[in-house]
């Protein structure tokens, strides 16, 4: 009689053991991560503007010397002027705006290395 019982529970462990199996949900699969979002036009905007300011104010702090502020300026400027470019037709197209984005991007890592070394002001 013990044996049958204890058959019963293995066969009961079994079957639920296998049902949680079935119905347990397929595993998601990892696919390539998400592109990053494309900014709006009034997001590169605004974006320009702090970055600009930040520029301005690190020169007032002295963080940033002269020479780096020519060349921060002259990237922030290059910006603009791809900016412009892209307008001719009066809109942004996702591209452009992904292109502003990056460029943006890459202003904002240079302005904060900038803001971190230790040149003589």
């Amino acid at each position: 009689m013990h044996r049958t019982s204890a058959a019963v529970v293995m066969t009961a462990l079994l079957c639920a053991s296998l049902a949680g199996c079935v119905l347990a949900p397929a595993p998601q699969r990892a696919g390539p991560p998400a592109p990053p979002p494309v900014p709006s036009a009034a997001a590169i905007d605004q974006r320009q503007r702090d970055l600009e300011f930040r520029i301005e104010q690190g020169v007032r702090s002295g963080h940033i010397t002269r020479d780096e502020h020519q060349l921060l300026r002259r990237q922030a400027d290059d910006i603009r002027r791809d900016e412009r470019r892209y307008m001719n037709d009066g809109t942004l197209s996702i591209d452009e705006r992904r292109a502003l984005g990056h460029q943006l991007e890459s202003l904002a890592r240079e302005l904060d290395r900038q803001l971190r070394d230790t040149d003589k002001r």
